[in-house]
């Protein structure tokens, strides 16, 4: 079964804002004063699940003129860390456009699909949804106002690190038990 989140939104933007967007998001989230940058490529090709051409990694004008979402071609972007792909990008293939965040089965991979949809639906007015998990169900928020959801589920300022933080943010949602996350 996949893991998906989306952020519905109408008009593209630029990878830099979707990647600032996510690390304030994520900080806000997890009380924590700050989070690391995260690394995207573009161009990684698979063969039966191999990764066959490990693409490129975008610097700084890569991520200010590539731009995702509805309209734009898809550049093929993934989120990496050391382990390999964190979260994949895509455009929605229905629904009015929009962005589709799919992480591998990883806690920290999940809090980093969230942040990037909420942050995509926050940089252009847009719609977060979450069919998969449904965090905004369970903690009784609109499916659809990624400020509400925000607003729900931050944790209070925190010191420690980002596994510890993402841990706890985690487990404010008890069904998540069954998805092997907390």
């Amino acid at each position: 079964m996949s893991l998906d989140f989306q952020a519905r939104i109408r008009r593209p933007l630029p990878l830099a804002e979707l990647v600032v967007g996510a690390r304030r998001v994520a900080a806000d989230l997890l009380g924590l004063a700050d989070v690391p940058a995260l690394a995207l490529v573009a161009g990684r090709r698979r063969d039966r699940g191999q990764v066959v051409d490990p693409g490129r990694r975008l610097g700084e004008d890569d991520l200010g003129s590539t731009l995702i979402g509805p309209g734009v071609p898809d550049p093929l972007v993934e989120v990496v860390d050391e382990a390999g792909t964190v979260v994949v990008l895509m455009p929605t293939v229905a629904g009015g456009g929009g962005l589709v965040f799919s992480p591998v089965r990883r806690p920290d991979a999940v809090l980093t699909a969230l942040t990037m949809a909420l942050a995509a639906a926050i940089a252009r007015d847009g719609r977060f949804v979450d069919d998969d998990l449904q965090l905004a169900v369970a903690v009784g928020v609109e499916d659809e106002d990624p400020a509400a959801l925000i607003a729900a589920t931050r944790l209070g300022p925190r010191s420690g690190t980002l596994a510890e933080a993402t841990d706890t943010y985690l487990r404010q949602f008890e069904h998540l038990a069954g998805w092997h996350l907390i």
